[in-house]
């Protein structure tokens, strides 16, 4: 009955929020991780036609389980799978100056998987869940990031150079999708990432939790207010981009070409 009522969760905020119609090319980014994995399992059970998408991260006992599950995975429920390697660009996944392996991770990943559905034309669907996106507009409103709490929304439509993007997991919580692979024995990743160190993103969940704590109903009235606002103002465009790949960027270079020259040096 639970998993039912995760489904139509699910399924409630794809038709409230128009995430996609029926003629669209849609992709999942799937880890193997336990959100992507019930999110897979939901949109297959609604019927939705739909292709994976999986990045190999070259992190040994880590990824190679990860890719072994979602090729499993892609077998069973008959679906196409696309791999990208981040050793195809160049890239290994660890520390470079003071920028953590877990933030060249998020880079790197957020890149590819943008570059990959808006040249293919997808709709990229994401596995973020309602603590995560909590993490992310805390984290910015912290930090004084305030155009990118303009972002959170369950749909960021396609721009030039970026892909249409959509959550259908907007509202469900991380201990719901932990309960839907466990009721349903799927399987997923259940291992942690070895290179994985308490982020910035884990703080943020503790202090959403705390606030909780002190204010009941904190983090559904954060997000109400933050949707209240953003479903009436135009969504914010890039302004800038990079002069090395053309992908948006902050500066002259984006994140990702920064990494890809550091790396490059560091290897000659």
């Amino acid at each position: 009955m639970k998993m039912d009522k995760l489904k139509y969760k699910v399924l409630d905020t794809i038709k409230r929020y128009s995430l996609f119609s029926p003629n669209e090319k849609l992709l999942l980014a799937i880890s193997g991780g336990k959100d992507s994995v019930t999110l897979l399992d939901i949109l297959y059970n609604l019927n939705y036609k739909f292709d994976l998408y999986f990045i190999d991260l070259g992190i040994k006992g880590f990824s190679d389980i990860s890719e072994k599950i979602v090729e499993s995975l892609s077998k069973e429920y008959g679906l196409n799978l696309y791999i990208d390697r981040v050793a195809d660009y160049g890239i290994t996944i660890k520390p470079i100056g003071k920028m953590p392996a877990c933030a060249v991770c998020g880079i790197v990943k957020r890149y590819l998987m943008n570059k990959f559905a808006y040249e293919k034309d997808y709709t990229l669907i994401t596995a973020h869940n309602f603590d995560d996106i909590i993490a992310f507009a805390l984290a910015n409103l912290f930090s004084g990031n305030y155009e990118y709490l303009l972002k959170i929304r369950p749909k960021n439509e396609r721009y030039y150079k970026l892909a249409k993007k959509v959550k259908p997991l907007f509202f469900v919580r991380e201990k719901e999708t932990l309960q839907y692979v466990k009721e349903k024995n799927l399987p997923y990743v259940n291992i942690e990432c070895p290179l994985r160190r308490k982020n910035t993103q884990d703080r943020y969940k503790n202090i959403a939790n705390e606030f909780e704590k002190i204010f009941p109903g904190f983090k559904k009235n954060f997000i109400k207010a933050l949707l209240y606002y953003n479903t009436r103002v135009p969504e914010p465009k890039p302004k800038n981009y990079c002069k090395i790949c053309g992908y948006p960027s902050k500066g002259e270079v984006c994140s990702f070409c920064r990494i890809r020259n550091a790396l490059s040096r560091h290897n000659k």
